[in-house]
């Protein structure tokens, strides 16, 4: 395995602080695919500014679709 694909549950604010760690390259061996958060707003921050992450309006959204290897819970 290249990479560990995390899936990111709550994207507030020790949520962010992950997608920040994770998007820029402080957490070696780590990519963040995935995050999932019942805030739109939330989620739409994420599309803009991490446009190849999948967002996802729930957690059971987020496992269902699959594709990563873990999951970080910053809810």
């Amino acid at each position: 395995m290249d990479s560990v694909r995390v899936g990111l549950i709550g994207a507030g604010g020790m949520g962010g602080a992950h997608i920040r760690h994770l998007t820029q390259g402080e957490v070696a061996g780590a990519e963040l695919v995935s995050v999932a958060d019942t805030d739109a707003d939330k989620l739409q921050g994420v599309n803009e500014s991490h446009p190849g992450v999948n967002t996802y309006d729930s957690a059971d959204a987020l496992m269902d679709a699959g594709g990563i290897d873990a999951i970080i819970i910053a809810t």
